[in-house]
């Protein structure tokens, strides 16, 4: 009877082990599968406005005149932009993502609210150059965004740079 009783703790004992390293993996996934969509959604937010520039030099305008929502050298810290758009938000920047119903993050609410919210910063580098900052957080982070120099995925958030010519 004693024999069985030790078999049984020693079993139960490597069960609830087994189950440890289980549930401590799927969490571990699920982080990384939140540190990828966060990673992919601040290079979304880069290439945007990238796009809004590119397409204004195509066709002769300023790279961000007025009428994409950056007017020249009067930019606001924090901006919102989704895909699909042809301006840039810094008026009333909303930062929540939502899935849209073709499956796209965009900050226009009646879609599936998501965990992430994504903030554009866009400041004056030189008179020809603009810094964009797209930073990215999700769940479990603070309510606000970090400073970008303190941004790292321990804190729940990843920011993407770059310095963007606009001549």
């Amino acid at each position: 009877m004693i024999e069985v009783l030790i078999s049984i703790f020693v079993l139960l004992i490597g069960i609830v082990g087994t189950m440890g390293l289980f549930i401590n993996s799927l969490k571990n996934s699920m982080d990384a599968r939140d540190n990828v969509i966060a990673t992919q959604l601040a290079q979304e937010g880069i290439e945007l406005v990238r796009n809004i520039r590119d397409t204004n030099l195509a066709v002769g305008k300023p790279a961000f005149d007025t009428g994409t929502g950056l007017p020249a050298f009067n930019l606001s810290p924090s901006c919102s932009i989704s895909y699909g758009d042809t301006t840039i938000n810094c008026s009333s920047a909303t930062f929540p993502l939502y899935i849209s119903a073709g499956g796209y993050y965009t900050h226009t609410a009646g879609g599936t609210a998501t965990k992430f919210k994504r903030q554009i910063i866009v400041d004056t580098k030189t008179a020809n150059q603009l810094t964009v900052t797209s930073e990215v957080i999700w769940l479990g982070a603070s309510g606000s965004f970090p400073a970008v120099a303190s941004c790292t995925t321990a804190n729940k958030c990843i920011a993407a740079k770059v310095t963007l010519i606009t001549k």
